[in-house]
């Protein structure tokens, strides 16, 4: 049975305690303390508490609410009564349990195969050795990111994806560095992004569109959620995964916005909205919504098309 409750600046289970309950967050805001260095912060839609009724191990983070938050929750028993029966539902818990596994190292991969490569790296994919789950491996020479002065972006890519739980946006798992080398551990999405699928499949018809504007329209309102700006959303940012359904990626040009407005100029031209441009006040979130009703893809014959939003 589901159950309601509202808390208001309370702790809702300690690191260490015995995992009792499932929740979905209906309002507010959950933070999820796993160390004084690492931390998560849940809000409308997300849930949390999974992994201690999967594993009936004890929690591996502190949850407390932020203000006042209002929660759905399942006791230990339904929970698992609903889970043992729906195999997709399993499995969507299990690949996200494995997401959220911040005690890897770098010296439990593998590495699998060259994915990409970049001007201050290298992306492999990778395979844990102890339950072969794969991840995307990112790895940067530190010496490059110095000598560009790109150190600052980097942190701030990982301060958003650090703060990021969510089914269309790609994950971040762990970060390490060591004398030479900076790794992002982050999730492996097995597809193509969506500059190269539309090449392969031509003209989207009207389902199809309105499935992928969806996707999109809910990722960019999670980051917005967060007061996060992307501000380079493109057919080369997406990923389309074996599903069929979009994640965001590269989130280099993404901030945090301390204001309602900034005036930083960047982006990819053709995507970015007039007002990045022309209005000397600034832009704020509608810049990504202009992104996503403005998206011009070519095939390989420079033939136009369009996915509008409708």
């Amino acid at each position: 049975m589901l159950h309601k409750e509202t808390y208001n600046d309370v702790v809702l289970f300690k690191k260490g305690d015995e995992g009792s309950r499932f929740y979905i967050i209906q309002s507010g805001t959950i933070k999820l303390t796993f160390n004084e260095r690492f931390s998560l912060e849940f809000s409308r839609g997300d849930y949390f508490g999974e992994r201690a009724l999967f594993f009936n191990d004890p929690r591996l983070a502190t949850a407390t609410s932020i203000g006042s938050s209002e929660l759905y929750y399942l006791e230990k028993k339904d929970f698992l009564r609903l889970f043992i029966d729906n195999a997709t539902l399993r499995e969507h818990m299990g690949n996200r349990i494995n997401l959220q596994d911040n005690s890897l190292k770098f010296e439990d991969m593998n590495v699998i195969k060259h994915i990409a490569e970049g001007n201050y790296g290298e992306v492999v994919l990778g395979q844990n050795r102890n339950n072969n789950v794969l991840y995307a491996l990112k790895i940067m020479y530190k010496k490059k990111l110095v000598e560009e002065n790109i150190v600052k972006h980097l942190k701030q890519e990982k301060q958003v994806l650090s703060k990021l739980d969510h089914p269309f946006i790609l994950k971040l798992v762990k970060s390490i560095k060591d004398s030479n080398f900076i790794v992002f551990i982050l999730e492996y999405i097995k597809g193509k992004n969506l500059y190269e699928t539309l090449k392969e499949v031509g003209f989207l018809n009207i389902e199809q569109t309105r499935f992928f504007i969806a996707c999109l329209l809910i990722g960019i309102h999670k980051l917005h959620e967060h007061r996060m700006l992307f501000r380079d959303l493109k057919p080369e940012t997406i990923m389309v995964d074996h599903t069929g359904y979009l994640k965001i990626i590269d989130f280099g040009f993404c901030i945090l916005m301390q204001s309602d407005r900034t005036k930083t100029l960047v982006g990819t031209p053709h995507y970015m909205a007039p007002e990045i441009f022309f209005d000397m006040s600034g832009y704020s979130f509608s810049v990504d919504y202009w992104a996503i009703g403005n998206k011009t893809f070519y095939n390989n014959t420079n033939t136009m098309y369009r996915c509008y939003l409708i």
